[in-house]
């Protein structure tokens, strides 16, 4: 479906118990297959086991919403005491999608664990945003007159 349709805009999946969660290796996939894609439904298998490869992607994906969740067989029971690697998984998706807007979350699909990443990838996009500035700043001040 993602390679015939790599123009689409929106692409909605389902979630809960009707879902086929994706590992973040597929999530990259379905990102480089759809360079049009602003907003996602998707159920992303997380876990402790996970390993998360950091690639940059050029920062030009235009995804602006990325509807979440996990379902409940990809992370344990008890959210709270999660071995999930949040910011590492932030810093994933931040890579991947360097546009992001918003993470929604739904309740049951690891909902906590999400919005802990999504405060991590807000958190991101601060720092690049505040490392702009200081190149700004530092090209105006090397410039020549």
């Amino acid at each position: 479906m993602v390679h015939s349709s790599p123009l689409m805009a929106n692409l909605s999946l389902p979630l809960g118990k009707f879902s086929s969660p994706v590992d973040l290796q597929t999530l990259q996939i379905i990102a480089d297959s759809c360079p049009d894609l602003e907003y996602l439904q998707i159920a992303i298998l997380i876990g402790d086991d996970e390993t998360i490869i950091l690639r940059y992607s050029g920062g030009t994906h235009p995804l602006r919403t990325l509807s979440v969740g996990s379902s409940s067989g990809s992370v344990p029971m008890a959210e709270e005491d999660t071995t999930v690697d949040t910011v590492k998984l932030a810093r994933f998706i931040d890579m991947t999608f360097p546009q992001l807007e918003s993470i929604i979350t739904h309740t049951g699909q690891a909902d906590n664990i999400w919005m802990k990443t999504w405060e991590f990838v807000r958190l991101c996009h601060e720092v690049r945003g505040d490392e702009r500035m200081r190149l700004g700043v530092n090209r105006c001040t090397f410039a020549k007159i």
